[in-house]
């Protein structure tokens, strides 16, 4: 008979497989945020994209959603994020909450979401791949 320590530990073994450690946390939350920054990128550009005759070296904010393996502080502990640079940020937090002068349309919320089964169905598919 096995006892009840080995079936604990073969339990634990069980369940270890199906956790993914951090190397893979971070690999599957990019494929989620990779979603997330596509839809955002579109969304912006649907709803608040003007044609500027002349840009510069600024882009848009449309063009300017970013991909980052790391959590809000710059540490890697299996998450990632998706927003703006601070001064890109800024204008779409204006866009987004509103301010005396613009009506805000909530676009972050609403994107994020209309795409939050496609997030976890290219997590879980991420997931698969790695072989969990």
């Amino acid at each position: 008979m096995v006892s009840m320590a080995e079936q604990l530990d073969d339990y634990l073994a069980k369940i270890k497989r199906l956790v993914p450690n951090r190397a893979e946390r971070t690999i599957i939350t990019k494929a989620g945020a990779d979603v997330l920054q596509k839809k955002l990128a579109d969304e912006t550009k649907r709803l608040h994209y003007s044609n500027r005759i002349a840009t510069g070296n600024d882009p848009h904010l449309a063009d300017s959603v970013l991909v980052s393996s790391k959590n809000i502080d710059g540490d890697v502990d299996g998450t990632a994020t998706v927003g703006w640079v601070k001064k890109k940020a800024v204008i779409a937090r204006w866009l987004n909450d509103g301010t005396v002068y613009i009506v805000g349309d909530h676009f972050v919320e609403k994107t994020r979401e209309e795409t939050r089964s496609d997030i976890l169905k290219s997590e879980y598919i991420k997931w698969k791949e790695l072989g969990h």
